[in-house]
């Protein structure tokens, strides 16, 4: 009996794999790969190698995006939250604003499944199962018990079955605690990694912590943070990160040391990057950099959003330079760009 369900198994995790190879669409073959676990793997408690099971994760996450690529006009609304978000979005109600729940991350049932039956077969995970998971974990950004719970299992089964989390699952991990406001957790688990596990830490990973951090209002901490970190390649929403955690420090100028600081290296600082350092003058009331980051926005050619440019206007306008606000007011309004009604007032004698 043992010998046929051997062969059984072999049999099936081999046809498994022609599916897995075969030239099919990959939200066809995603679907496809479903509907074989479910019926012939899982019904007869069949187990699959730890590679093949990662196949698996990565077709099911390539899928998922894909769905999600799609929109959900090309889904099915079997389910009554679905009907509700279509029908708000044929009202035109703003659909960005929308939070997603774990019913809709496409596949992510069909991946906790298959997680769930490896273990119950006594089967490792492996740091890419793990991977492909908390990042379907990450995409839900709608507090849900359901998905901070099994993120951390996920890494307590790490623990159990010794096993190294990858980087990336690090930092889905603490975009899904960010979502859940449990940045205790994120920091704890953070302190492990480095600590006890030697993790090299890199930008994306410090870079979904501090952002946690600063909105869930542990600034003491964020700042704390960041004086200890060493030798990691900053990119440009490090950087962003980064100057928000200063901005709402108690000095918020101590965003310009970090932006000077940044001036030499290869990291091209964006809309955002000019933002905070605005909102910096702003909180401090000292504007006197404005013209500075004035003219390194237009060195750079960086163009600025709404709040970027009325934030350039009121500090041109706190400095009484009224040549450089007229200019800008007037490309403002060539742009289109909305004028802040609280500048309305300051701007009337630039028109005179």
């Amino acid at each position: 009996m043992l010998d046929e369900h051997a062969q059984l198994n072999l049999r099936k995790e081999r046809q498994l794999c022609e599916l897995l190879a075969s030239p099919m669409p990959q939200l066809a073959k995603a679907d496809e790969v479903a509907h074989f676990l479910l019926n012939g793997v899982y019904a007869q408690n069949l187990a699959l190698q730890p590679r093949t099971c990662e196949s698996v994760m990565l077709l099911y996450s390539h899928a998922s995006f894909l769905r999600r690529l799609a929109g959900p006009t090309k889904q099915q609304p079997s389910r009554t939250h679905d009907i509700a978000q279509l029908a708000s979005r044929s009202s035109g109600a703003d659909t960005a604003a929308v939070p997603l729940t774990p019913q809709d991350v496409p596949f992510l049932d069909d991946m906790r499944r298959l997680y769930t039956h490896q273990k119950r077969c006594f089967i490792s995970p492996t740091p890419l199962s793990l991977e492909h998971l908390m990042m379907a974990l990450s995409i839900v950004t709608a507090p849900s018990t359901t998905a901070f719970h099994f993120a951390n299992r996920l890494l307590l089964d790490a623990d159990k079955f010794v096993l190294l989390p990858t980087r990336t699952t690090y930092t889905a991990y603490f975009t899904v605690c960010h979502v859940n406001n449990a940045m205790q957790f994120a920091m704890a688990r953070y302190t492990d990694a480095v600590h006890a596990l030697q993790l090299p830490v890199d930008a994306p990973m410090l870079t979904a912590l501090l952002k946690g951090l600063n909105e869930s209002g542990y600034v003491e901490e964020a700042v704390a943070l960041l004086s200890r970190v060493q030798h990691v390649a900053v990119s440009t929403p490090l950087l962003n990160a980064s100057l928000e955690t200063l901005l709402l420090s108690e000095q918020p100028l101590s965003c310009f040391s970090l932006y000077d600081a940044m001036q030499g290296s290869s990291v091209k600082s964006s809309a955002e990057t000019y933002t905070l350092l605005l909102l910096a003058c702003e909180k401090s009331q000292q504007w006197s950099r404005v013209t500075a980051i004035l003219a390194e926005m237009q060195r750079r050619r960086v163009r600025g959003n709404e709040q970027t440019l009325n934030l350039l206007l009121k500090g041109l306008l706190q400095e009484r330079l009224h040549s450089f606000a007229a200019q800008l007011y007037h490309t403002m309004l060539r742009k289109k760009v909305p004028l802040w009604p609280a500048l309305e007032s300051g701007v009337r004698p630039l028109l005179r």
